[in-house]
């Protein structure tokens, strides 16, 4: 199949043939149970698969995973949400931490994939279930409540690859001596029940915490989630 020229892309899951980037896909439809993983719908569109940069992705529609993969030796690009030639990817550019621990969002992108720096080396987390990171809070939460799906827009195939930069988060506030780490890095509680405050360790220092509203921190899972999901907070 020949992609359109006017057209970057165009989905007809009939004649299932998907052009992204424009390089055209095709292959073997799965449904919700015929899907290597269970994967979780965060919107429709094109998403990567959890914890992988490779050719192989899914095509959301109406809330079903379909698994595609990209043509010949194309990899799909998570920020771009197109299939491209393995060196153009932005996830296989060597994220460069900004600090020796923390946790960032994957550039160009709003989901559940997100970098965790330890030591100034990134490795690539997936949030549970349907969470995606939120980089306003540097957790994850539940993507009704993340402030980066008020600021995306549709991307626009780019032959220039993003630039990672430091995530600034406003709701956080370094207190030396308020909170001793237990360990260099991490999230921990603050001891009240049901708080929408925690508090997080970089490097040994202690950084206190607000989720976004209307949830709270969920300690067991480490994630910001609704009371009602929190066992004794409904």
């Amino acid at each position: 199949m020949k992609c359109p020229s006017t057209l970057a892309t165009v989905a007809t899951l009939v004649l299932f043939q998907v052009c992204l980037g424009q390089l055209a896909s095709a292959g073997l439809l799965h449904d919700r149970l015929l899907a290597k993983e269970d994967f979780v719908c965060p919107s429709d569109g094109f998403h990567a698969v959890p914890g992988t940069c490779s050719g192989s992705y899914y095509s959301c529609v109406n809330g079903f995973p379909y698994l595609m993969t990209c043509p010949g030796s194309a990899v799909f690009d998570p920020a771009l949400s197109a299939c491209v030639p393995p060196g153009d990817a932005s996830c296989n550019q060597a994220f460069q931490c900004p600090a020796q621990g923390g946790f960032y969002a994957i550039p160009g992108t709003c989901g559940g994939n997100y970098y965790s720096c330890i030591n100034g080396v990134a490795y690539v987390l997936t949030c549970p279930g349907s969470s995606i990171f939120d980089p306003a809070v540097g957790v994850c939460v539940p993507k009704e409540v993340a402030s980066c799906l008020d600021e995306t827009t549709t991307p626009t195939v780019s032959t220039v690859s993003p630039t990672p930069t430091p995530v600034s988060t406003t709701t956080t506030t370094q207190s030396p001596g308020t909170f001793t780490c237990p360990s260099e890095f991490g999230f921990f509680p603050t001891g009240i029940p049901c708080d929408d405050d925690f508090w997080r360790c970089s490097n040994g220092l202690s950084y206190l915490m607000s989720c976004p509203p209307t949830t709270i921190w969920y300690q067991d899972q480490t994630i910001c989630d609704y009371p009602y999901n929190v066992p004794g907070c409904a």
